[in-house]
């Protein structure tokens, strides 16, 4: 098209040229003429040919000069005029008058990343019409790609940024075009520009109207991924594939999200995905009602980590596993909790039963686990053989399994429990009766601070030089809080409270001892101190709301001290 303009501009001007010489020869010649000899005839012929020569220059040139103006009336402005201050009338092929208008209709509020869009401009106060449009980042440069949808509205040649304009005169000021956001914006936000022209088509550069617009649009914000659903395992290699299996409950929303696939230390963790490659997340869209599917190739040698799978609604989800040569297990997704019990199963030679556990939590947490029969009494005389150990996924040799002396030496330590008597009268018999009948319970109430009264149980089990020691507190630390009522006569009324003092060195004194810390408390008091602390140790301490689990918990505890094995392994 280009080179057409420029063969059509080199015609002009030879035409210009020679209609110059023309008319420049008739201005010559007029005063020859009118010196010439009275001879009517001769005189009238040559003042007839001047004329007319002088007539035909003279709109020749007139002509030349419309054509011209008709060229670069609505021609093609120079290349990223829609980019300057002042596009076309600057370059003085438009005089551009007051009145018009030129707009864009269909505008995204907010643009997704790699999205196709439909989007018009309208342009009034003209018969005949010409525009360059441009989607750019605030530095000019290119943002997306722009592809006509009007005719005679193409792509500039070698533009830079992408440029779409007329390359004829439009009849109509409705262009339509389609824009595709960039995949990976340099910037949270566009800028629409057009320049257009609203001409009269008098083959004038006259009357003429200029006009410019130009939007910004941003970067739609990625919704707030606030649903979790957690999946303790996934497997892939050797065989094994998992699928995750995610369902849409809305009837009219689309549901957006991202996996996370994580290692045993939490850390993102690269997984083979069919269809995807390898990659640590993978993005999901579920329609209404809908499901979606992700799964692993099944390619290499086996791996294991976690998922979490994060969305911006709530969805449900299982996790399939397909083994091959074996069969389909599917599993539902996990939930947050302190506890569980869950029936397991060995079968030698066959299919075990095996139990991951993902922590939801930013810190560490201590796992115990209890191994109980069917008539809920901890399974004993378990060997080496029926255990297996992985630490950051890997296999640890264990070299031996004994089973720890049943006999325990307690000191149990009695503070400010919200229970009646009758209740924890009930819970220390039926805590005392689980025990091993050669262990042996010291009951001692707490007098001043909590912290020296732990110092001081492990001072008394030290001194007796007992195999396995061990500190239940049955309660927690109290506090007073003050009356609002302005009286010295009134002290205020005791409230639970969690431990004070220096959390540290009681811990390294209960480890340097070897002393378990366990508890229980009936409060709905954080006593994160005391959890802290028991963890440190290989204990625990619980806390309930409503005292009547007491007893159970209590003779749990028991159980389990009277069944726990030590497990030696190959730490290299």
């Amino acid at each position: 098209m280009n080179r057409s303009r420029k063969i059509l501009s080199g015609w002009i001007v030879y035409i210009r040229g020679l209609c110059a010489g023309v008319l420049a020869y008739s201005w010559v010649m007029l005063p020859a003429i009118m010196m010439a000899p009275k001879d009517g005839r001769k005189r009238i012929a040559v003042l007839e040919i001047t004329t007319l020569a002088f007539a035909v220059a003279f709109f020749s040139l007139l002509f030349v000069a419309s054509l011209d103006a008709r060229s670069s009336g609505v021609g093609i402005p120079p290349e990223n005029s829609v980019l300057s201050s002042s596009p076309c009338s600057a370059t003085f092929c438009h005089d551009d008058i007051v009145g018009g208008l030129v707009r864009f209709t269909g505008l995204p509020s907010a643009f997704e990343p790699g999205t196709a869009y439909d989007i018009g401009v309208e342009i009034e106060g003209g018969n005949v019409y010409g525009l360059q449009i441009a989607v750019v980042f605030s530095d000019d440069s290119q943002a997306g790609t722009l592809t006509s949808m009007t005719s005679n509205v193409v792509l500039g040649d070698n533009s830079r940024p992408d440029i779409l304009r007329h390359s004829t005169p439009l009849n109509s000021g409705t262009v339509n075009f389609r824009w595709t956001a960039p995949i990976n914006p340099q910037e949270n936000s566009v800028i629409f520009k057009v320049a257009a022209n609203s001409a009269n088509g008098n083959f004038s550069n006259s009357g003429d109207r200029i006009n410019t617009a130009q939007a910004t649009v941003p970067q739609q914000t990625p919704p707030e991924l606030t649903e979790k659903l957690f999946f303790a395992q996934f497997g892939n290699g050797t065989g094994l594939t998992s699928s995750i299996v995610l369902t849409s409950p809305s009837a009219t929303n689309t549901i957006t999200g991202r996996i996370d696939f994580l290692d045993d230390d939490g850390l993102p963790f690269p997984v083979a995905i069919a269809g995807t490659g390898t990659t640590t997340t993978v993005d999901f869209s579920v329609p209404p009602l809908g499901t979606v599917t992700i799964s692993t190739d099944g390619q290499g040698t086996l791996a294991v980590g976690s998922a979490v799978v994060n969305s911006e609604s709530t969805l449900g989800g299982v996790i399939r596993f397909d083994i091959s040569g074996v069969g389909i297990a599917g599993v539902g997704a996990g939930v947050p909790l302190s506890g569980f019990i869950t029936p397991v199963r060995r079968v030698a030679g066959g299919i075990n039963t095996g139990i991951a556990i993902y922590n939801t939590e930013e810190t560490a947490v201590t796992l115990e686990l209890t191994l109980r029969d069917a008539e809920g009494t901890p399974v004993a005389g378990l060997v080496r053989e029926d255990f297996t150990l992985r630490l950051n996924r890997v296999e640890h040799d264990i070299l031996a399994v004994e089973p720890v002396a049943p006999v325990v030496q307690v000191v149990a330590l009695f503070e400010g429990l919200a229970a009646t008597q009758r209740q924890t009268s009930a819970a220390l018999t039926s805590f005392i009766s689980s025990l091993d009948d050669d262990s042996i319970v010291d009951m001692q109430s707490v007098e001043g601070r909590l912290d020296a009264a732990i110092v001081e149980a492990v001072d008394d089990l030290h001194a007796r030089g007992v195999s396995r020691p061990v500190i239940v507190m049955i309660g927690q630390a109290t506090e007073i809080v003050p009356s609002e009522f302005q009286s010295s006569q009134v002290r205020g009324k005791r409230q639970a409270a969690d431990l004070s003092g220096d959390l540290d060195q009681l811990g390294r004194l209960l480890a340097a001892h070897g002393i378990l810390f366990h508890g229980v408390a009936v409060t709905e008091v954080s006593l994160a101190n005391f959890q802290t602390l028991a963890a440190g140790t290989g204990g625990r301490f619980e806390v309930m709301a409503d005292p009547a689990g007491l007893s159970e918990t209590l003779t749990g505890l028991g159980q389990e001290l009277g069944t726990q094995y030590l497990v030696t392994y190959m730490s290299e």
